[in-house]
């Protein structure tokens, strides 16, 4: 690999992290972090209700 690919990538990445920390800061992905987490929540108990609905 070149050593310009390797610096465009890594500049690329770096760019792309930034944007997701600012976003997550700035409270624009707070929707969608407690959709996910809703989400995660209620399957949990959904499968811990039917692991232990036989008593």
């Amino acid at each position: 690999m070149d050593s310009k690919t390797t610096n465009l990538a890594i500049v690329g990445f770096g760019a792309l992290a930034g944007i997701v920390v600012v976003a997550m800061s700035s409270g624009a992905m707070t929707p969608v972090w407690s959709f996910f987490l809703d989400g995660l929540i209620e399957h949990f108990l959904s499968m811990q209700w039917a692991r232990f609905s036989c008593f």
